[in-house]
């Protein structure tokens, strides 16, 4: 189970990390 479950969470993270990310870069 934990094997399935870790993937998704840092799937989750990196998506809110490319959000956060998106907002500080400056937009072209």
């Amino acid at each position: 189970m934990q094997h399935k479950t870790i993937p998704l969470v840092a799937l989750v993270v990196l998506e809110e990390l490319e959000e956060v990310v998106f907002l500080i870069l400056p937009h072209h």
